[in-house]
């Protein structure tokens, strides 16, 4: 039995365009991402003059059915330094073009970059003799070095 693991660069050093909105600040990136299936951990490293609590949204540009899908939604919570958001690989369903987006009050000052990486953890099935996605799952504690694979049986 063998664990193998993937963790291919999506984008390092994305751009992120900030457009005013009101009283917010709209900040929004886009990626092409390679698989699906596969978790997605997005780091954005640099400086945030208060801690704020927003949320981040992750749309899919569905090119089959012309439209756009919100795939996911979750809190944010942004310190001095920036954040990490952890994308289960359940809920990256297609490859393809994404947008990401979050909001903050339009007086606070903030610089960063986006880094992404992708994950994915297989197992190797010996009586199957085939790579298994549905026995191991990636760890939210995953970076961009390295992919924590949590399994349910002992490999």
């Amino acid at each position: 039995m063998r664990i193998g693991r993937q963790s291919p660069g999506i984008s390092h050093g994305e751009h992120v365009t900030a457009t005013p909105a009101g009283d917010w600040m709209n900040y929004t990136w886009l990626a092409q991402i390679p698989e699906p299936f596969a978790a997605l951990k997005i780091t954005a490293i640099g400086s945030v003059d208060v801690v704020y609590n927003t949320s981040i949204t992750a749309y899919y540009e569905n090119s089959r059915r012309n439209a756009t899908e919100t795939i996911y939604r979750t809190e944010l919570k942004m310190n001095g330094t920036g954040f990490q958001v952890f994308v289960p690989e359940h809920e990256i369903w297609y490859s393809g073009n994404y947008t990401f987006s979050f909001g903050l009050p339009a007086g606070i000052k903030t610089n960063f970059t986006v880094n992404m990486a992708q994950h994915r953890c297989n197992y190797w099935s010996d009586e199957e003799e085939r790579w298994k996605t549905n026995v191991c799952k990636v760890s939210p504690r995953s970076t961009e070095e390295a992919t924590l694979c949590l399994c349910n049986r002992l490999v």
